[in-house]
């Protein structure tokens, strides 16, 4: 499989990054970032929200982010991923464990504003996230429910679930990293689809290539399909599935 050697000793864990809020898994920032009832109460004031959760956050059923438990299964899988990322390359790691690939350059380039807007889309990795000699890109994640232990999730936006931050232009990954690689209803946001199309397969282990790439469908979107399907062609590549 991976030309890194799969870092993976065991089952792929997987995380809820929302969950109904209980006394086990409270996350008292968490609570109140998704409640916003309670943020304009009580501001990030953690006391008051231990306070609210019995009185009324259980029989409500309110929701949280699950921030701690997020952070830190980030903070463990970076350290098993950190062999793919290309640390050459412009970057700082937050607090959270996130890395940000996003220089000033890049971001002026790219025209990359912060936004509070949330991208999320309901889609499944074909049953390769419960593989656990599998290692998985999914670039253009957007905000992800289910954080799996084997997906490194790339995004523009900082998300609780985005693991690297940067843009689909300049990819921040070595050659035959990942096993696997999706990117869904992505292309049509990028300003060189074809480009950033071909540099995907470099990132994938030609040995075992499957990329499974639903973009969004719209008429340009097909004719990059195309020439990239045309490109692997003369360059002999042997797909599992597109």
């Amino acid at each position: 499989m991976n030309s890194h050697n799969n870092p993976l000793a065991n089952q792929p864990s997987m995380l809820k990054t929302v969950s109904i809020a209980t006394k086990e898994n409270f996350d008292p920032k968490g609570y109140l970032e998704l409640n916003p009832d309670l943020m304009i109460a009580f501001g990030l004031d953690f006391e008051k929200a231990y306070q609210h959760l019995p009185k009324y956050g259980l029989t409500e059923s309110r929701y949280q982010l699950n921030h701690s438990a997020i952070i830190e299964a980030r903070k463990n899988k970076l350290k098993k991923f950190r062999d793919v990322l290309d640390l050459a390359m412009f970057h700082e790691v937050h607090d959270c464990g996130t890395y940000n690939f996003l220089s000033p350059n890049i971001k002026e380039q790219f025209r990359v504003f912060d936004t509070t807007n949330i991208s999320s889309n309901m889609y499944h990795y074909e049953g390769l996230e419960h593989k656990e000699d599998c290692l998985i890109l999914d670039c253009g994640a957007g905000f992800r429910n289910d954080y799996f232990s084997n997906i490194l999730y790339f995004e523009i936006v900082n998300y609780l679930s985005t693991d690297v931050i940067g843009v689909g232009e300049q990819l921040p990954f070595k050659d035959n990293s990942f096993d696997a690689i999706f990117s869904y209803a992505v292309l049509n946001m990028l300003q060189t689809p074809s480009n950033v199309q071909k540099r995907l397969f470099v990132y994938v282990n030609p040995v075992d290539l499957y990329i499974v790439g639903l973009f969004s469908c719209n008429l340009i979107t097909v004719i990059h399909h195309i020439i990239l399907t045309l490109h692997l062609a003369e360059q002999d590549y042997s797909l599992t599935q597109i």
